[in-house]
């Protein structure tokens, strides 16, 4: 028998629930758009639903990891137009986004995907090596690889998310190395 898939949006909470399977009447997650849908994504992503995890930061969101590990993201940066570290931007402002990532496995592909994201979840923005011509071929284990993307920051005023997938082709619905949402 098929897995039933419920996805419940309350847009006047801005809250989500969704409940997998069905069948089972289970409720897997509850909480804000952004986070069920970064869930319900990794879920669809996974064959296994034991590699998805939902961390929540000091700031009260979630941080929602999925993926094989064989290679993980680090840490993500956003640097201001100054060079600094910086969580707040200007509209249009050129910034620098700064992701390393470790290999803990030889990888024959390694590519580095990214999206911007809405307060909603939405991705607004995203792209991946692949596409870009910079994937990286034959990695070693223990390797550390910093990637580096500029950009003018044309989004309106509001609060944004930064998400990543480290996979080997040209999408992440092939081998999942680590998938991070939520950043």
């Amino acid at each position: 028998m098929e897995k039933a898939w419920a996805i419940i949006i309350d847009d006047d909470q801005a809250a989500c629930m969704m409940a997998i399977p069905r069948l089972f009447e289970q409720l897997l997650k509850d909480g804000l758009s952004e986070t069920v849908f970064d869930f319900y994504n990794a879920l669809i992503a996974e064959k296994e639903n034991d590699t998805v995890k939902v961390i929540e930061m000091k700031s009260g969101k979630t941080k929602t990891i999925s993926g094989t590990g064989e290679a993980r993201v680090e840490s993500i940066v956003l640097y201001n137009s100054k060079g600094v570290a910086s969580e707040y931007f200007s509209v249009g402002e050129e910034v620098e986004l700064m992701i390393t990532v470790k290999v803990y496995e030889d990888l024959e592909s390694l590519v580095l995907g990214y999206g911007i994201k809405d307060h909603l979840g939405q991705i607004i923005y995203g792209t991946n090596t692949w596409h870009t011509k910079q994937r990286i071929k034959n990695t070693v284990k223990g390797s550390i690889y910093k990637f580096s993307i500029k950009f003018s920051a044309n989004f309106g005023i509001g609060s944004y998310s930064i998400q990543t997938a480290l996979h080997d082709k040209d999408t992440h619905l092939t081998a999942r190395v680590m998938i991070i949402s939520g950043v």
